[in-house]
Order: C-alpha cells, then sequence, then structure tokens
C-alpha cells in the first residue's frame, strides 16, 4: 500500500467520523428538541388557562426549597421571549386538614392575579363547588397580591334562615373537650350531632375535676354555679338552640370580649362554646366521630401523663381531665418562644402514632400527612363557611365604624403591605380563606425572590 493509498483512506475515516459526530450531534438536537416541543405543549395545557403564553420554563431558585407549600415556580414568556408573569404551584392545608391545591398566575408587571385553577388532586379538599371556586376567582382577577377580607354583615343580616348549611358535613355525634379547665375547675365540652348534613342537635356543658362537684348545667340549676342574667343550663340551652337555628357558629356574632348580643336571655361567654362548636364541626367535615377523639384521647394520655382513658373516665363516660400542668406537649411556639395557640388532642394522637412518643417533642404543622387539625384555647378565626374572624384574617368590619377589627397582619404579613380585599364566597369562608393563604404564600415568595422592597 502506496502513501497515496493511504492518505485517501485517512481522508475517508476522517469524512467518515465527522458524519458520524453530526449524525449522533443531529440526533441528539432533533431528540432535545422534540423533549422541549413535548414539555412546552404539556405546560401549555396545564398553564394557558392562567396565563395564556407562548413558552414557559421552570423556574429554578434555592429561595423555593424555604417555603413548603410551594411545589414548583414557572415563568411564561411570549413570542419574543419577553417574560409575561409567574404560575406558582401552590398547595396550602389549613389547621382542620383540609387542602387548597392552586395554580396562581401573577402578572410580571403589575403583580396582580392574572389568572388562578384549582388542581382536584387533594385528599381532604376544602369544600367549595366549581360555581363557589368560579364565584372566588371573578373576585380575586385582577387584584394585586397579597390579599385580605373585607365583610359587612351588621347584626340584622346575621338573624338569617336555617337554609345557610354548612357544606360537607357527614352525619354522626362528633365531640370535642377543652384541654385546660377554668378558674373553677370546670373543662368544657360540646357535642353536636350531624343528621342529614345539617346540625340537629348540641350539647355544651362542662364536668368538674372534682368528682363531688356536679356538672355546670346542674350546678346552676341547684345554685352551686350562678352568674348574672338567667342560669347557666338557659343561656347554654338558649346557645344551642340559636346555634341549630343559624347552623353555623360564625353567625352566634360573637365579640371580642366572648360575649354575644343577638341571643335572648344569654350573658355569658360563649368563646368555648365557639371553639369547640367550629372544632366538632371540623371534625364533621372530615368524619371523625366521637368514637374516634376518645380513642385519640386515650392516645394522649399514654404519651402525656403516662396514663389511660379508663382511669379517668367518670359515671358519665366523660373522661376527666386537664392538661393545664402538662401543656408542653401541646405549645405551638414561635421562633421567639412565645406560645401562640395548643394543639388539639387529634393532632397529638396523630403526631404519636406516627412515631413522635417524646412528650417533649411537638408535631410539625407542616406535616400534611398527619391530618391535623389545630385549636386554641383563646378567641381564633372561624374556619368555617361564611365567617371570616378579624383576630388573624385582617377582616374590616364595615357597617360597625366604632369598633373596626382592622388588625395588624394576615397570614404573618402586615396589614400596611396588603394591597387588595375581597369578601369570602357565601357558603365556602373556610376555602375562600385558604385561597387566600395560598395566593398570600405566593406573595411572600415573590417578595423574596425579587426583593420587593414595601
Amino acid at each position: 500500500m502506496n502513501q497515496s493509498r493511504l492518505r485517501r483512506l485517512a481522508a475517508e475515516m476522517i469524512v467518515i467520523i465527522i458524519l458520524s459526530i453530526g449524525a449522533v450531534l443531529g440526533g441528539i438536537y432533533l431528540s432535545s428538541s422534540g423533549k422541549e416541543f413535548r414539555k412546552q405543549i404539556n405546560y401549555r395545557e396545564k398553564f394557558v388557562s392562567v396565563i395564556p403564553c407562548d413558552s414557559y420554563e421552570l423556574l429554578k431558585s434555592p429561595i423555593i426549597d424555604n417555603y413548603d407549600d410551594i411545589t414548583a415556580v414557572y415563568i411564561g414568556y411570549d413570542s419574543e421571549g419577553q417574560p409575561q408573569g409567574y404560575i406558582v404551584d401552590v398547595n396550602s392545608t389549613n389547621e382542620y386538614g383540609h387542602q387548597m391545591h392552586l395554580l396562581v398566575g401573577i402578572d410580571y408587571e403589575s403583580s396582580a392575579i392574572a389568572g388562578l385553577a384549582r388542581i382536584n388532586d387533594s385528599l381532604v379538599p376544602a369544600a367549595m363547588s366549581d360555581s363557589q371556586f368560579a364565584e372566588l376567582k371573578s373576585s380575586l382577577i385582577g387584584k394585586r397580591i397579597p390579599v385580605a377580607f373585607t365583610g359587612n354583615v351588621s347584626e340584622e343580616e346575621t338573624d338569617t334562615s336555617p337554609d345557610i348549611v354548612i357544606n360537607g358535613l357527614h352525619d354522626g355525634i362528633y365531640y370535642a373537650q377543652s384541654i385546660i379547665k377554668d378558674s373553677k375547675g370546670y373543662i368544657d365540652f360540646v357535642e353536636i350531632e350531624i343528621e342529614s348534613g345539617r346540625i340537629s342537635h348540641i350539647r355544651w356543658d362542662a364536668f368538674n375535676l372534682d368528682p363531688t362537684t356536679e356538672n355546670r348545667s346542674e350546678a346552676s340549676l341547684s345554685g352551686a354555679y350562678r352568674i348574672s342574667g338567667l342560669d347557666w343550663a338557659t343561656q347554654s340551652y338558649n346557645v344551642c338552640h340559636a346555634l341549630i337555628e343559624v347552623q353555623n357558629p360564625a353567625l352566634l356574632n360573637m365579640k371580642s370580649d366572648g360575649t354575644t348580643a343577638i341571643i335572648d336571655g344569654v350573658t355569658c361567654d360563649i368563646r368555648r362554646f365557639v371553639e369547640l362548636s367550629e372544632e366538632c364541626i371540623g371534625y364533621a367535615e372530615s368524619g371523625y366521630k366521637k368514637e374516634s377523639y376518645y380513642q385519640d384521647m386515650d392516645t394522649v394520655l399514654h404519651q402525656v401523663l403516662r396514663s389511660s382513658a379508663e382511669l379517668h373516665t367518670n359515671d358519665d363516660g366523660f373522661i376527666v381531665v386537664s392538661f393545664d400542668k402538662n401543656l408542653s406537649p401541646f405549645e405551638v411556639k414561635t421562633s421567639d418562644g412565645v406560645v401562640v395557640r395548643y394543639y388539639t388532642i387529634r393532632e397529638l394522637a396523630r403526631a404519636f402514632e406516627a412515631g413522635n412518643d417524646d412528650q417533649d417533642q411537638t408535631p410539625d404543622p407542616h406535616d400534611q400527612s398527619q391530618d391535623i387539625q389545630y385549636v386554641s384555647p383563646t378567641p381564633v378565626p372561624d374556619e368555617r363557611t361564611d365567617y371570616i374572624d378579624g383576630a388573624e384574617d385582617g377582616y374590616i368590619n364595615t357597617d360597625v365604624q366604632s369598633d373596626s377589627n382592622l388588625t395588624d397582619s394576615v397570614d404573618d404579613l402586615p396589614m400596611s403591605e396588603i394591597a387588595s380585599f375581597i369578601d369570602p364566597v357565601p357558603g365556602a369562608g373556610n376555602a375562600s380563606r385558604l385561597a387566600v393563604t395560598c395566593i398570600n404564600t405566593c406573595y411572600k415568595f415573590m417578595k423574596d425572590y425579587l426583593n420587593w422592597l414595601v
């Protein structure tokens, strides 16, 4: 083989190598182009109803890891590659274990809500029909974030008909009791019966840690327990009857001092009744019945007091126990060590069952697997249907100018930052509140990501 032949073979090999490399690169390009094309088709199907764009790109930022409720964030671009807005995939859970999974579109220029879509993949979705979500969406589109509620419920409007029913209640008997006693040693409890999705029977009473002391209703009738006005048993009956009529604890119009002016003959503090009835209704939404509550009470007693429910059960079948001297496992604290609320019996039991058997540890409120429900012994915002309390939700009572409920924060955001106000959807206040939390979570992320200065 001469040199000419060798040179020709070498040239042919080089050509073959170049063509092979070109073929591989071309294949890679075509493969990646096809993959990108299919990805964009999938993005458009998911996001076109939120923000219609020519292309979408997954945002990669370590800031997202700081937000447990945010699954992903996307940026939408027009045909010239200019950003049009952000799509935030957010899934929030409230203290009753209900979830709201939304795609929130935020306009690039105005930081207004450009679109909203609900993803129905939640195991315990907040009760909201398609028409109610459409109403909520209509009230939010075009509003700048963050958002809070404003309302105009007057005393006259609270005298509503029994047709106002909280949706999604399962039939059965539901129960809740205070985890701490009052100043006289009484532990309040509320038992609610749901029939055909409506509250049909309610009992509000209190047993005493002293086994020789009568229940509060009996003590009030015998004269051993006295309050101003009618005896406590009669006032309790009037409050329970009023709730059966309105079907919603929010419509009892409890004031900040725990009293109400809309139920004839009631002068007592109804705060614990409202809290416990709200807790029972939350249980009714998920079918967590009285027997399950008692089973969880037994679990908590074993873990906190190294005791059992049987040892604390009185002749009437109530588990008579107060945790006021053992509140550490119940306490939810800020980073500064300030107790902001207490976990419920159900919540602690779920945490213990998940393996947290150290009474000095508290469950993670962000762990959605625990099906947790929160409550506080102090006044808390109602998470049911139509009611939004000003204590934490930035509610403004526009009808009572002398008693404004404008508060300092909503979703841990100062009210000075709130850009828009909406009304909750009638019959879906709980879901409306959860949707606002989702949106305000998006705001917090955008504020961190874009370094907004407020």
